[in-house]
């Protein structure tokens, strides 16, 4: 189901978005989709400590993660075990 989304982008790079959608025969809202997918996809790949050490190194702005169902959710997902409560 596809969803309507605002985004404010400088008026030069939306003509040459369009520009190249155009040349790839499709629509610049596809290629955001694919690109924010990419985008997805490749932080969901990420090993968990990659993502420890990019959170250690930047401003810590989720003051309120927990570090114990973060490792649930990781080990539960590697070994396809569900997670008890």
């Amino acid at each position: 189901m596809a969803s309507k989304l605002t985004l404010n982008i400088n008026s030069k790079t939306v003509e040459k978005a369009k520009i190249t959608a155009r040349k790839k025969g499709t629509s610049v809202s596809k290629m955001v989709e694919e690109f924010l997918e990419s985008m997805i996809e490749k932080e969901e790949k990420k090993h968990p400590i990659e993502r420890i050490r990019e959170i250690i190194n930047s401003n810590i702005t989720n003051q309120s993660l927990d570090w114990k169902k973060v490792k649930e959710e990781y080990i539960a997902k590697k070994y396809c075990v569900i997670a008890h409560p």
